[in-house]
């Protein structure tokens, strides 16, 4: 999942501490539609997100966030590009 950010304060704010590497994982709210569990795993099929944050520590550890440059169609923007891994 990719994501620009605003030009605010609080995006700049957000993306210091990411850079920082205060603020490393991504916390999604959602509604699971259809969920199955493997080998002990709870595996969402399909499901409604309601929210995301940017946090110090999420519930999945794997849920990480990135900041990238961005280069949208060829063209270098200086608004940073969130990576959702």
């Amino acid at each position: 999942m990719r994501a620009v950010l605003p030009e605010t304060r609080e995006a700049d704010d957000v993306l210091t501490l990411v850079r920082a590497n205060v603020l490393r994982n991504l916390s999604v709210e959602f509604l699971a539609q259809r969920e199955r569990v493997m080998g002990g795993v709870r595996v969402i099929e399909r499901g409604i997100i309601h929210g995301l944050a940017v946090v110090d520590s999420g519930a999945y550890p794997d849920a990480t966030v990135a900041a990238r440059a961005a280069d949208l169609a060829g063209i270098h923007h200086a608004l940073p590009l969130w990576v959702f891994a």
